[in-house]
């Protein structure tokens, strides 16, 4: 089998093709609920979820609730997997934070993963929002962000800075839609722009560009805590 070099420039393509597309914001839907991420990003995310097995998850920016009914899945799955408490000694939780409380998930429905969930609405960069998941974080060995909220650049820049803080060793900070100035005309710098910046300062963190091989939206922005 001939093995073919990686086309950057063909995965670009693809991303504009996608964007452009509109189909991240009409059809890609977890049981009926808009999730807006491309399913190779989630693919990613799933396999960062069983390397790390995170405890707590902070999900800043949430949309419609897709995403975060998605992670509070996967972790129950793992729970479930976790037969002899080896890799779970506290039930784990999600934190999702969202200045709007537009969760799209029907009020006569039940999840069997709702009590992995935490729904904290307002701004992510709140003094009372942030000492919030400072609570939740105490003495917890394992914890993830996700930064998917306004794209701007500084906004992201900010969230770094006050959401970095909470990852532990070897797990991950993701920065989501790093293709956002490329493939939205006029955006500007937004969270590609703000990552660069942020590593450069913060040499704890390293990229994992093995997750990139998924070929998703959210790219070259993988963060490992060193």
């Amino acid at each position: 089998m001939k093995v073919i070099e990686r086309n950057i420039a063909l995965e670009q393509e693809f991303h504009t093709y996608y964007y452009h597309s509109l189909d991240w914001r009409n059809e890609i839907k977890y049981f009926d609920i808009p999730i807006l991420q491309n399913p190779l990003d989630l693919w990613a995310l799933q396999n960062i979820l069983f390397k790390t097995k995170p405890e707590i998850i902070i999900e800043v920016g949430r949309a419609w609730g897709g995403l975060t009914i998605w992670l509070a899945d996967a972790l129950r799955v793992l729970i479930q997997k976790d037969l002899n408490l080896k890799w779970f000694t506290v039930v784990p939780q999600i934190v999702s934070i969202d200045n709007k409380s537009n969760t799209y998930v029907p009020k006569d429905w039940v999840f069997t993963s709702d009590n992995l969930i935490t729904y904290l609405d307002d701004n992510s960069l709140n003094d009372d929002i942030i000492e919030s998941v400072r609570s939740f974080c105490t003495g917890v060995e394992r914890i993830m962000v996700i930064l998917d909220s306004n794209h701007k650049k500084e906004h992201v820049l900010q969230e770094l800075a006050a959401y970095s803080q909470f990852v532990t060793f070897g797990n991950y900070l993701v920065v989501c839609d790093t293709n956002a100035s490329t493939v939205i005309e006029d955006f500007g710098a937004g969270p590609k722009e703000a990552m660069d910046e942020f590593l450069v300062s913060n040499q704890n963190f390293k990229l994992d560009l093995s997750r990139d091989k998924f070929c998703g939206l959210t790219f070259n922005s993988y963060l490992v805590k060193t």
